[in-house]
């Protein structure tokens, strides 16, 4: 079992190419999953987008795949809940010692830097991401500088989504080749 975290940047190329993750990414195959920070980013997706382009269809969309159970939220449990709310987490762990580790090298990124309109920091949702990548793939289409690319530079398992040619080839064989 391949387990992936999707990124919020990766939603839109999803939803753009109308991907049915059942299909793409078979549960027999692929575990699903978005970090509690990456939740929190997809609830604020505005009805319209700065271009005013409409957003509703993308977060039926991503709504669908989270409800239906296939994308599972995970967090880990702390004294304090990350984000605007003190919503309850859904599922969680204790971070392992390991894990640990990773957020300290990754929390430069985003410790003191302004908070966001969702409550987090900027760069928060990426570095939960980050943490992750030396166990799971991280499913993106951020490749600017941050905790991914951080990451991707320490051999974490990123998959970049630019470039992703859903004719050429499917988006399992495409995480499996990264």
């Amino acid at each position: 079992m391949i387990s992936v975290f999707i990124d919020s940047s990766a939603w839109n190329v999803l939803f753009e190419q109308r991907m049915d993750l059942n299909l793409e990414l078979p549960p027999s195959e692929f575990a699903l999953y978005i970090t509690r920070e990456v939740e929190i980013e997809l609830l604020a997706i505005p009805d319209i987008g700065k271009d005013d382009t409409q957003k509703l269809e993308l977060k039926r969309y991503i709504a669908e795949a989270v409800g239906r159970g296939r994308v599972k939220t995970v967090g880990h449990f702390g004294f304090r809940e990350a984000g605007p709310t003190s919503m309850p987490l859904g599922q969680g762990t204790f971070q392992s010692k390991d894990e640990r580790t990773r957020l300290d090298e990754f929390k430069g990124h985003f410790l003191n830097r302004s908070k966001r309109p969702t409550g987090l920091a900027k760069n928060q949702a990426d570095a939960s991401l980050a943490m992750r990548a030396f166990k799971s793939v991280i499913l993106t289409n951020d490749d600017k500088g941050g905790p991914i690319a951080e990451a991707a530079r320490r051999g974490g398992k990123i998959v970049y989504l630019a470039g992703f040619d859903r004719n050429a080839v499917s988006l399992s064989d495409y995480i499996l080749r990264a």
